[in-house]
């Protein structure tokens, strides 16, 4: 059942604008004017991720009808493409459903209960406040600064009605050998003999960061959300998933899919990449998208919890 809370900002009357805020510069690889052409990767990814959590969130079905009832409001932020918006607005006919990317979003045709406002989530949510059943950010908080981070994470929550639900879901900073080993980021000119990952190297490169030797950001949001006082802690939650790249994994039958599906997410995004950075690269990034060289698994990560408060 959707939350009775009210707000004297209507979410319904926020469809297609622009925020007043003036957006500052993100993390993203790809340039805000170019991503309009990154929505096939975005969308493939997309159905990787529905693929690894068997549906649009990693939350049961029957607990999500419970958090989306009628009149529920839901705030993607980040929306790319706009897919999870569509889905989900299909999927919730009578809910609100209301896009935010820093990048204009003009998918075709979508639902009629879906809109689309323009921003950056850098800038805050201050507009969102207090308005949503359902926050939900894929693939953003790691392009945000570490020291960011948490701020971010606050700022998704201050978004909830009181029993609203947020869902993080992101990216782990390590690559793993088949046998989940990390395999540390390629160097040049290294000739150890040691096995490495050149798809860390370029992870390192793109976001300017050393070489990490433990997962990071799948804590980080979970402390994140433990530290919140308006967090429900018992409702608090997460899922870890192993996606293959280029080979099938130990994903069972969906394993060799989910490995091809992976190495083109993962390649197709290295064309968004300019020339200067990959080229030097290129050649030894491909066999381990393609499973011919070290075989690696990549991890990705769904954090999610309730805001306090009746729904």
């Amino acid at each position: 059942m959707a939350s009775t809370h009210t707000d004297s900002k209507d979410p319904h009357s926020l469809d297609n604008q622009t925020s007043n805020a003036n957006p500052t510069t993100d993390e993203y690889f790809v340039a805000p004017d170019q991503r309009e052409n990154d929505y096939d990767r975005l969308n493939l990814q997309h159905e990787i991720w529905k693929m690894i959590m068997r549906g649009v969130t990693p939350i049961p079905e029957g607990v999500l009808d419970t958090v989306l009832g009628p009149e529920a409001v839901i705030l993607d932020v980040g929306c790319g493409s706009g897919i999870w918006c569509s889905e989900i607005g299909q999927k919730y006919p009578l809910a609100k459903v209301i896009g935010f990317d820093v990048a204009k979003c003009d998918p075709k045709d979508p639902p009629n209960n879906c809109s689309f406002i323009q921003g950056n989530l850098l800038d805050g949510l201050e507009e969102f406040y207090g308005q949503f059943d359902l926050v939900h950010c894929r693939a953003v908080i790691i392009h945000v600064e570490p020291a960011k981070q948490n701020w971010a994470v606050r700022e998704l929550v201050k978004c909830l009605r009181p029993g609203g639900l947020v869902v993080l879901s992101d990216f782990d900073e390590l690559f793993l050998n088949e046998h989940r080993t990390r395999l540390p980021a390629a160097q040049d000119n290294d000739d150890s003999g040691k096995r490495v990952s050149w798809m860390a190297r370029l992870r390192c490169e793109l976001f300017r960061q050393e070489d990490p030797v433990d997962s990071i950001l799948r804590f980080k949001i979970r402390d994140a959300l433990q530290d919140n006082p308006e967090i429900d802690q018992t409702t608090l939650d997460t899922a870890l998933y192993e996606v293959p790249v280029g080979w099938e994994g130990y994903n069972g039958e969906d394993g060799l899919l989910l490995g091809k599906m992976a190495s083109l997410d993962f390649m197709d995004g290295l064309e968004r990449i300019s020339e200067d950075v990959i080229e030097v690269w290129a050649r030894n990034v491909t066999p381990e998208l393609t499973g011919t060289g070290t075989r690696f698994i990549h991890r990705w990560h769904s954090t999610w919890a309730r805001k306090t408060g009746s729904t």
